[in-house]
């Protein structure tokens, strides 16, 4: 046979990840005919114990043979005279460790972790029953794959690689291990526990708060225990949340659950949906996998990868912010209910709001413009409750959203000022995944057509009239009546269905992170709008009508900003 071959049966493709306690290597089963990866663990044998039981081999046998669906699945584990070998299922898909760096706030979403503790949670009561500990638990021994099942590699490893002198220390991970851990003492379930609590901490905050380059450092972290609370430091979980983490990694094991299952029973009602989590994980598994591929289809280096995290978080609110202030300043004074002055004020509120948390801001500020619909003497009041049944359905469906999310969606109305309403899907496409893109957009027609309608018969305060390419039918100026005219017109709402397709057109086109079809995506969403403008046109003419000047100068601007933010590379985005 092949020298190449590992056990005369296994040829190497590809080394997927190196530690201390051994290498992994990507192979292919050359009698199965499928890939897997084989673990090669290296064993010290000294000539005091030539011939016999290698220390560590049949725990970690033990472990490895562990049959759950939640466990990467093992094939078979062979022992060499120089190393230990596992050869098990080849997970192609990332570690939690990788969608935590690759989230553009290092938080994972409440229904993601959810997924993933409920997976890793029943995958370490799996083992405590059959008497294995797996005692290196962290985000890169947790796998997705591309179904987005979680999988957890490496039980009963950690014991073989520890007493062959190749664990970091006690088979662990500094950072993760408990102090029982490390100082080599008795262990049980609750350093799991440990560790575990540690990494769904790190799934929510992006922070590893022990983690250290010793053990003395990461003991003396622990001593001091300066661990932020997690509803510090996001707005979408519950306070709750913090005693039972901090309960699940004491460095008093006497003061942790005394089981997983305890621990998953306190920890899983404060967190997201399990089946949505699932179905997240999936999409951010493929994702993954598109963005590592090696071919044309490769990610291409882009100007917003290079800008620093903490900026574009702090930026993002700011704008926000801004936006917040400005619609809620437009619903206060544009029809006549408060003084500039008193507006100006009022309106700090939903702009703070947005600055902690956006999704909030947004809501509050709607809510105002609405409010100021409502009580103007010359605006049907239907319309501001219709703003803010909507405002509300947005915010149940986006409460735990990212800034982008909401600055899409509220950036319609400036837009509009500036002639630019056409820009506003090709930005929700860019910067953000299919769903939560229409989501915006679909968000965003609402709030310009009701701006539209109720500032009809008057200077039009933000030049929405692009948004509807026909003129209003005659009804006087009663405004119910001028409503019903104008949301009876066809032309509108197929607009609104065109600006919707566009922003998920361009969406999937960016989903690849390529200039070239990032690009692509927007010619396409321009060419969609188009055919959504003339359309009506055509069933009503009979022949096709170019738009009027005032549109086609908005969309050709739109066109040109885009084409340039997209020249500077593929988008900057959450993927979702």
């Amino acid at each position: 046979m092949s020298e190449d071959l590992i056990l005369d049966r296994y040829r190497p493709i590809s080394i997927a990840g190196e530690g201390g306690s051994g290498t992994v290597q990507i192979c292919w089963d050359t009698r199965i005919q499928r890939r897997v990866a084989i673990k090669r663990i290296p064993l010290i044998q000294t000539d005091e114990r030539a011939g016999a039981p290698v220390p560590g081999l049949a725990e970690a046998r033990t472990g490895a043979m562990l049959s759950h669906p939640s466990i990467v699945s093992v094939i078979d584990f062979e022992v060499t005279d120089n190393e230990a070998l596992l050869i098990m299922e080849a997970i192609e898909g990332p570690t939690v460790a990788q969608l935590i760096a690759n989230d553009e706030e290092h938080m994972l979403s409440l229904d993601v972790i959810a997924a993933i503790t409920d997976a890793v949670g029943d995958a370490l009561d799996f083992a405590h029953e059959n008497q294995v500990l797996h005692l290196d638990i962290k985000p890169e021994n947790i796998l997705i794959d591309m179904n987005g099942h979680v999988k957890v590699s490496d039980f009963g490893i950690s014991e073989l690689a520890d007493i062959q002198g190749f664990g970091q220390a006690s088979g662990g991970t500094i950072g993760y291990m408990p102090p029982e851990q490390m100082e080599g003492t008795d262990l049980d379930q609750r350093c799991d526990e440990f560790a575990f609590a540690l990494v769904v901490y790190e799934m929510l905050t992006g922070r590893a708060p022990f983690v250290a380059s010793s053990l003395e450092t990461s003991e003396r972290l622990m001593d001091r225990f300066d661990v932020a609370a997690p509803s510090s430091l996001r707005t979408d979980i519950s306070p709750e949340i913090d005693d039972v983490l901090f309960s699940a990694f004491d460095p008093n094991r006497e003061e942790r659950f005394e089981t997983i299952l305890d621990f998953l029973d306190a920890i899983m009602p404060l967190l997201g949906n399990v089946k949505q989590g699932t179905a997240e994980l999936k999409q951010l598994a493929r994702a993954t996998q598109d963005m590592d591929e090696d071919y044309n289809g490769a990610p291409d280096a882009s100007v917003w990868d290079r800008i620093p995290q903490r900026a574009v978080t702090v930026l993002g609110r700011a704008v926000c912010a801004c936006i917040c202030m400005w619609i809620s300043v437009v619903g206060l004074t544009a029809f006549g209910v408060l003084s500039i002055e008193i507006a100006l004020a009022l309106g700090l509120i939903p702009a703070a709001l947005a600055a902690i948390w956006p999704p909030v801001g947004g809501l509050v500020a709607l809510v105002v413009l609405s409010a100021g619909m409502v009580a103007a003497p010359g605006v049907a009041p239907a319309l501001g409750i219709a703003l803010i049944a909507c405002a509300i359905a947005w915010f149940a469906a986006t409460v735990h959203t990212s800034t982008a999310n909401v600055n899409c969606m509220l950036s319609a109305a400036p837009l509009g000022l500036a002639f630019l309403t056409p820009l506003t899907p090709l930005i929700s496409g860019f910067v953000l995944p299919p769903v939560k893109a229409i989501v915006a957009t679909a968000m965003s027609c609402v709030l310009v057509v009701t701006l539209g309608i109720a500032t009809q018969g008057s200077p039009p305060l933000l030049h929405v009239n692009t948004f509807m390419p026909m003129s209003a039918p005659e009804g006087g100026t009663d405004p119910n009546m001028l409503a019903a005219n104008i949301l009876g017109q066809p032309n509108l709402w197929i607009l609104s269905l065109g600006y919707v397709l566009s922003a998920f057109s361009m969406s999937l086109l960016c989903s690849r992170r390529t200039r070239v079809l990032s690009i692509l995506g927007v010619l396409c969403a321009a060419a969609i709008m188009c055919l959504a403008v003339m359309g009506p046109m055509r069933l009503q003419m009979g022949a096709w009508v170019a738009p009027g000047a005032q549109w086609t100068g908005s969309l050709l601007a739109s066109l040109a900003i885009m084409l340039v933010i997209c020249a500077l590379g593929a988008p900057y985005r959450k993927v979702d």
